[in-house]
């Protein structure tokens, strides 16, 4: 059975498989646990993993920026006129 200091932080790679929006998680998930496996620290995991995710929700916000803005607009505007009629 192999230690605990050798597993990657299993919360840090569901976050990168779930929390990260795309379609390259698998080949990059395999790409830092053979990091991880290689000497790096807990630490420098979860932040590659922050960094994915951040990136890529960053990356969809992009790609979809008309659909976001409108989210945005339309969420202050249904905030203005809810104040307004009180």
């Amino acid at each position: 059975m192999s230690s605990d200091k050798s597993q990657p932080p299993r919360l840090a790679i569901w976050c990168l498989r779930h929390a990260a929006p795309g379609r390259h998680n698998d080949a990059l998930t395999g790409d830092l646990i053979e990091q991880f496996r290689d000497g790096r620290t807990h630490g420098w995991f979860w932040r590659q993993v922050f960094i994915a995710v951040t990136i890529s929700i960053l990356r969809e916000i992009w790609r979809h920026w008309p659909h976001f803005g409108y989210a945005i607009v339309g969420t202050a505007l249904s905030w203005f006129f809810w104040d307004a009629r009180r």
